[in-house]
């Protein structure tokens, strides 16, 4: 798949599950995405802030270590206008905090056509969902 000028779209994916990590990362791949994988919200911020091209997209978890999916999301957000989120969650959505509520929400487990439906929907977007 090409994203703008011809390039294919980078998507941030940020999970302290490995297999999870694994996953996602080979099913963007394997859609024609280019896939930034970060084991955990700290390692994203870090990826994000070193990486000179555009971020399309950030799927990452709501639960991580050192910087959970949401204080993520509130930094790539002021850092990155115009990333788009999608957020994965083994939690019950209706308990999400309010500002994890307000962001398209992926819950795990999940079908994989769902996801790829959903990232092509994000992406085809226009500004911030």
């Amino acid at each position: 798949m090409c994203g703008t000028a011809g390039r294919q779209p980078a998507i941030l994916v940020a999970d302290d599950e490995v297999m999870i990590l694994d996953l996602v990362t080979n099913l963007m791949q394997s859609e024609g995405y280019l896939p930034l994988p970060a084991s955990d919200g700290h390692a994203a911020l870090e990826l994000s802030r070193s990486y000179k091209g555009t971020i399309d997209l950030m799927i990452t978890d709501l639960e991580m270590p050192r910087l959970n999916g949401t204080d993520l999301c509130s930094h790539l957000l002021a850092e990155r206008p115009g990333i788009k989120v999608l957020v994965m969650t083994g939690e019950d959505i209706g308990r999400l905090r309010r500002d994890a509520a307000s962001l398209p929400v992926l819950p795990k487990p999940f079908d994989c056509l769902v996801l790829t439906a959903r990232v092509r929907a994000l992406l085809a977007m226009g500004g911030t969902p």
